[in-house]
């Protein structure tokens, strides 16, 4: 089993609220990672954080340790958040009147999490635009 190479998110939080004197709220522990409320959750639950982040919990746990932690300074130096790029998947087309309406799936390619359904409604006019036509597109209607 290889060892932990991130603090405990459990105990990096206890430490963040000694050293500012109040308890940290999971939003503010968000803003200072740079990750979102749910994977905080996750990762306090005993989830291991993203690899993204790893980085961003060990320096924010040398800073406790060292007495050097300021939230001032946290949030000057917090890095921007990495996106993940997404994947549509389960394309449909339905045309009512004069409007089309797209629905897909939005996912992280490689992630078990929940996925998305996005619709946009256009007008029908805009399905015959040179980007939008793709042989693979079937609709209630037949091919667009």
């Amino acid at each position: 089993m290889r060892p932990k190479d991130y603090p405990d998110v459990v105990e990096l939080r206890r430490l963040m609220g000694q050293a500012m004197g109040v308890p940290v709220t999971l939003k503010r522990l968000t803003e200072l990672i740079g990750c979102s409320l749910r994977s905080l959750i996750r990762w306090e639950r005993g989830e291991r954080p993203a690899l993204a982040f790893r980085p961003r919990l060990r320096e924010l746990d040398r800073m406790l340790r060292a007495g050097k932690f300021s939230i001032s300074e946290a949030l000057e130096t917090k890095p921007e958040r990495p996106r993940a790029p997404l994947v549509a998947s389960g394309v449909s087309v339905t045309l009512e009147g004069a409007q089309a309406l797209l629905r897909f799936t939005l996912a992280v390619p490689g992630e078990a999490v929940e996925r998305r359904v996005v619709e946009i409604v256009v007008p029908q006019e805009a399905l015959n635009m040179p980007f939008m036509r793709c042989p693979a597109v079937r609709t209630s209607k037949g091919a667009v």
